[in-house]
């Protein structure tokens, strides 16, 4: 498996924060943590911010693995009951796919019994 550039690297783990802050709400970010070709990303759950003394809950969810192109990215998906990660299909049928499609399917499987944080008035 090839290895990312630091720039790609630079520019995954901000592609997918930003998703994340669009598109899912219980997340307050994503962090990408490189070993090789591969990244493990983990969420952030987005807390009521009123115990500041208390460590932000993280739920790891999928890691990712460059393919030489930014564009498509091997994906396995975290299974916490082995603490492992499992190559997975996406909902499109294939085992590779873009960043977004990747942190979709992987928030949808780990955080769906997580309620968005309320909006306040």
């Amino acid at each position: 498996m090839p290895v990312p550039t630091r720039r790609c690297k630079d520019d995954a783990a901000a592609d997918l924060d930003h998703h994340a802050e669009l598109h899912w709400p219980q997340l307050g970010g994503v962090e990408v943590r490189w070993r090789g070709g591969y990244g493990y990303v983990i969420g952030y759950l987005d807390d009521d911010e009123t115990d500041l003394d208390a460590p932000e809950e993280t739920v790891p969810l999928c890691r990712i693995g460059y393919l030489g192109t930014p564009d498509d990215w091997a994906f396995a998906l975290y299974h916490p009951a082995t603490d492992s990660y499992q190559d997975t299909i996406l909902p499109g049928g294939s085992f590779t796919g873009t960043l977004q499609d990747i942190l979709d399917c992987a928030c949808r499987v780990h955080l769906a019994n997580t309620p968005p944080k309320p909006i306040q008035p």
